[in-house]
Parts: C-alpha cells; structure tokens; sequence
C-alpha cells in the first residue's frame, strides 16, 4: 500500500481512524496546519482527509474545509488517493425520506456550502479519489465523546439536568464513529470502487429511544432516574442517508449495537466526573 497520511488525526472522526490504521506499516498523522502545506511537500500514496472545522466554527470554514483542501492537493504527489470525508450537509433538506448520491446538492448553511466546494476540488483533480458523505456522529471515539446531542443529553442526565424531546419522535441515522472509522479504514485497501461518492450513515433509530437508553444508562451508573420531558413541536421527519450503494461496493455496514455504543460512552463520562471532582 506504501504511505497513508491521516489528516484531523487529533479530531474526533481522525483520530479513530489512525486508531483503526495505526498497527499498519507506513500510515503518519498530520500534524502540521493544512494552510501551511507547501506545493509538492508530502510524500505519501493515499490520504484520508478528517481534517476540517466544524459548524459552530464559522470563522474558519473557508480557511480549513476549502482553502485547507485546496492546500493540502497542492502539497500531495500527483499519483496520490484520497479519501475525503464530506457530510450529508451538503444535500438539499426536503421532506423526502432518504438521500441518494443523485439527490440535489444544495447546503443549507455555510458547512454545507464549505464541504460541497471542498468535493468539487478533490474531484477535480486527476488523482484517484473517493468521497464518503457521512451522517451525524456520536458515541465515545478516542478519549472523545463527541460533541452531539446523545453525549450531551447524557452529561445532563449525569448532572441531573432535564432533556427536552419533541414530539412527534423522529427517526435518525446517527453513525458510530468507530463504525465509519473501521469502514474507512477498509476503503484505504480497496483496489475498486474509486472515482465515486458514497453515503454512509448508521441505521435508522427513534431519537426518543436513543434517549431513553442513555437515561437508562445513566440511572444505571447513578441510581438516580433522569428526567425526560417532551413538548410538542419540532418536524415529524428528518434527511436520512440511503446507503445501499455504499453496501453494493463495500458489503453489509457493520454496525455496533447501540447498547454497546451507550455503555461505552457512560464509563467514559463517569471516570471524566469523577477525574474532575464533580
């Protein structure tokens, strides 16, 4: 395979794909800022780029996602794979309930419109490449819980704080974010199925479940019974990912059971409490 460079590597998603890549020969972390990346500087035969800013970082949306990208496929050798990892963000939101990759393209908020421009640049080049839309992550990644709504409903149930759930219940296609990291990891292997975009979500799951696991969880760890209220209001659905052909290139998506998932990001939450003394 030669040298796989992992961009992000200190990120939630990036680290957990070095986690999953690590024992393999030639793979490096990049360390250094994406803007900073030199014409022609890297030395390596395929790159999984994780790197970017997020979407409460508005400032430096088109300085990592677009100007970074456009940085680092300047600094690559020409023969050089990627794979990018987009978001689901960058489709039209509409009342339909699954996206395919033919589904129109047009972002709702500057991440989405930083994360299609940063698509067109990686396919616009004549290097081999593959782009993964991801859906929204969560569960515990590398000394990393993430920053979604099931890690911080369960900080507040820790806490003894509320949540807030709408009614009607809506169905989600959260991913785990070890799940996408193992299934990255084997694209970086696969000799097929490049020059393509593929969605890759979790599967489809009631939020008001989800949440209900993780107070169960919780009261679990605790002893105490979370408090779960639920107001009317909010959208009876919501843009899921059709992966299907994700699973016609790569095979049935491995998932990790969402017990697991939830018991995981419990022990983590309760050892980080009781690190800080809470």
């Amino acid at each position: 395979m030669g040298k796989i460079l992992i961009t992000g590597a200190a990120g939630y998603l990036g680290a957990a794909v070095f986690e999953a890549l690590k024992l393999r020969p030639g793979v490096a972390r990049f360390t250094g800022r994406l803007e900073d990346i030199q014409p022609a500087a890297l030395d390596c035969d395929l790159v999984v780029h994780c790197a970017g800013a997020l979407r409460h970082r508005t400032d430096d949306l088109q300085r990592c996602n677009v100007d970074g990208t456009r940085r680092l496929l300047e600094g690559l050798p020409p023969a050089c794979r990627m794979i990018y990892i987009s978001s689901k963000s960058v489709y039209l939101s509409n009342d339909s309930e699954s996206l395919t990759e033919d589904a129109p393209l047009a972002p709702f908020d500057a991440y989405g419109k930083s994360k299609q421009f940063a698509e067109q640049l990686v396919m616009a080049g004549d290097r081999p490449w593959i782009i993964l839309r991801s859906g929204t992550l969560f569960g515990l990644g590398v000394d990393n819980p993430g920053i979604t709504f099931p890690s911080k409903a369960m900080r507040d149930f820790f806490d003894r704080r509320e949540v807030t759930l709408f009614d009607p219940d809506v169905i989600h296609d959260y991913l785990y974010v070890r799940d996408l990291a193992m299934l990255i990891a084997g694209f970086v292997f696969r000799k097929e199925g490049w020059n393509e975009v593929y969605n890759v979500a979790g599967p489809p799951r009631s939020l008001h479940q989800l949440i209900q696991a993780v107070a169960d969880r919780v009261e679990m760890i605790q002893g105490h019974k979370p408090v779960v209220r639920k107001v009317p209001g909010g959208t009876p659905w919501i843009n899921r990912l059709d992966s299907s052909k994700l699973e016609k290139v790569a095979g049935a998506i491995q998932y990790t059971d969402d017990a697991s998932v939830v018991a995981l990001l419990g022990e983590y939450l309760k050892r980080s409490i009781r690190a800080a003394g809470c």
